[in-house]
């Protein structure tokens, strides 16, 4: 029966954040620690069903503090009788877009199929190893969004291409292995 608790514990995290902004950090600690407690007592209580109750509660709050702040601020203007200045045009520099098209291929499409092949890999070797179905996708799926973020953290201090694509070729070269072992 700690549902209702922990909704409303969601639901006053964000507005306590939102109050605390450009404030007291106390605020801001009040609503963290808030939100803190509601998603313990939600999946002490209740489970991954709980926890994601209270997210979906916590996430409502702050959409709709977000869209009366929206409503509330003005759009910018320019001063009376003054035009916004024209940027003249500029030839594309070919060699800075292909640079940032590789950064883009490389960071996304190639590093998400990679981590997606090591979480497949992931699972199949758990399920290998005896270990059952369930579990073995939930690790996969809890694994690729994490092995994903540390890919990417990496891959934004790297400052080449060559640097960058290590991470997918490594991720590559993981699930390659663990298919290899299996």
């Amino acid at each position: 029966m700690m549902l209702p608790y922990g909704i409303v514990l969601s639901l006053l995290g964000p507005l306590m954040l939102r109050l605390g902004w450009h404030r007291k950090s106390g605020w801001i600690m009040g609503g963290w620690a808030l939100l803190t407690m509601a998603a313990v007592l939600l999946t002490f209580e209740y489970g991954a069903w709980g926890l994601a109750i209270g997210t979906c509660a916590a996430i409502a709050s702050a959409s709709v503090l977000l869209a009366v702040a929206a409503l509330r601020t003005p759009a910018g203007r320019l001063a009376k009788g003054r035009l916004p200045e024209r940027k003249a045009r500029r030839a594309p520099d070919w060699p800075d877009i292909a640079r940032r098209w590789g950064v883009f291929i490389i960071t996304f499409p190639l590093t998400l199929l990679a981590t997606l092949f090591l979480a497949v890999r992931m699972e199949a070797f758990a399920v290998a190893s005896g270990s059952s179905e369930a579990n073995s996708m939930a690790t996969a799926v809890i694994a690729a969004p994490i092995i994903w973020t540390i890919a990417m953290s990496w891959q934004m201090l790297c400052g080449t291409l060559f640097r960058m694509a290590l991470a997918p070729a490594a991720l590559f070269l993981a699930g390659g292995a663990l298919w290899l072992i299996r």
